[in-house]
């Protein structure tokens, strides 16, 4: 061609390529080719308006480009048919070298430092490996800026995905998190293990057993006021705040569990004493002065029960002790007596029991579908039911009407 010499040509460190932009569509692709673009040996070189081409490698300090309104100034692009063509490739070796950097420095609008799309029907817009320590890490100083978007246009599309065979597949971390889509989690083998949803008035979390909402191990839904652990189809654990506004806990036993301090290897744990009301109680060890005293209760009691119902229970610490009555009680104090008109002087231990303040209608029978979600399957929560019953409790419900 004309004004190309002929044979090999050696470029200096000096030397210009100059590249024009291509003016392309974004939504459209790639245009016709205008012509070709040659290397120069003359510093400056001469402006060229077309594509460039070119076999082996090729290695520039700088390259220059200017971009007009929809105008992509270069391209890599690849049309090889194999299965793993890549369209353009860049690499580091540097410690702590950055192969690829994208940095948008608008003032204004929106500007994508790395913008990466697929069109085809499994592709990936951007995909990040890395053997050691991070595949993607975006981040962003902006006050309303995003370190990295994921965006799904398409039902069946997935905005991110995250994947790890030994190491956590994902972290969200922040002073604020705010769901505002449905994100999903699998383990090695595929199966579900976890997903958030949002919805009108509230979120869901939901940790899966083996994928479906009603084995859901652990599941909390916000506009609802519930959180569950499950096995078996068997609520054992749940939290809820029902529609009266009073959280409540319940659980097969409930335990305090602390190091047993004669073996680095043993646990002790206790369970709790319950009974069929809320209940409050107090205790300590008092003296009888000339056979009577009045014992005074503090005031976060009286704060805390109600006195119907109200007992007490006395024991003598003294083998000579004719018996000890109350002859009255309130939420502020209870006065002893001992019995037979005594004038004994020795020590007793007492302990007051009362219902808790707002407590004194509790129900003891309720029906057992009372917390389950709306879209639990019933007839498989009372199968696991039953099972469970017999199983842990020794219970055996007879089948039929």
């Amino acid at each position: 061609m004309d004004g190309m010499k002929h044979g090999p040509v050696l470029l200096t460190a000096t030397a210009v390529i100059v590249l024009a932009a291509v003016a392309i569509a974004q939504d459209q692709g790639v245009q016709a080719v205008i012509g070709n673009v040659f290397l120069q040996d003359a510093t400056p070189g001469t402006a060229q308006v077309g594509h460039a081409n070119i076999k082996g490698t090729f290695r520039a300090g700088q390259v220059n480009v200017t971009s007009l309104n929809s105008t992509i100034p270069v391209i890599g692009n690849n049309n090889a048919t194999d299965i793993a063509g890549i369209g353009a490739s860049f690499s580091s070796a540097g410690k702590n070298g950055i192969a690829v950097r994208g940095t948008a420095t608008n003032a204004v609008g929106v500007g994508k430092g790395v913008y990466g799309e697929s069109r085809s029907d499994h592709g990936y817009g951007v995909e990040g490996f890395a053997q050691f320590d991070t595949g993607v890490r975006g981040g962003s100083n902006g006050s309303a800026g995003i370190g990295v978007l994921a965006v799904a246009n398409n039902p069946g599309a997935t905005a991110l995905f995250a994947t790890s065979t030994s190491g956590r597949a994902a972290v969200f971390s922040g002073t604020t998190q705010q769901y505002v889509g449905p994100i999903e989690g699998f383990n090695v083998d595929n199966e579900k293990v976890y997903d958030v949803t949002t919805n009108v008035g509230g979120s869901e979390f939901r940790c899966i057993g083996n994928g479906t909402g009603n084995a859901s191990a652990m599941r909390a839904i916000s506009n609802t006021q519930l959180l569950f652990l499950m096995r078996d189809n068997v609520m054992r654990v749940q939290a809820v705040i029902p529609t009266d506004g009073i959280g409540r806990i319940s659980a097969d036993v409930k335990n305090f569990v602390q190091p047993d301090p004669d073996d680095v290897h043993r646990d002790i744990v206790y369970a709790s004493l319950e009974g069929p009301e809320a209940a409050a109680y107090i205790r300590g060890t008092a003296r009888l002065v000339n056979g009577r005293v009045t014992v005074s209760l503090p005031a976060h009691f009286k704060n805390v029960a109600v006195s119907e119902g109200m007992t007490v229970q006395l024991t003598p610490l003294s083998e000579s002790s004719k018996g000890l009555a109350v002859v009255r009680k309130s939420l502020t104090s209870f006065e002893v007596r001992e019995l037979w008109q005594g004038h004994g002087g020795y020590e007793f231990d007492w302990e007051v029991k009362a219902v808790r303040r707002g407590f004194d209608d509790y129900k003891v029978y309720r029906p057992w579908d009372t917390n389950l979600p709306a879209d639990l399957d019933r007839g498989k929560a009372m199968t696991g039911r039953i099972q469970s019953a017999k199983k842990v409790y020794g219970i055996t419900y007879r089948q039929g009407p």
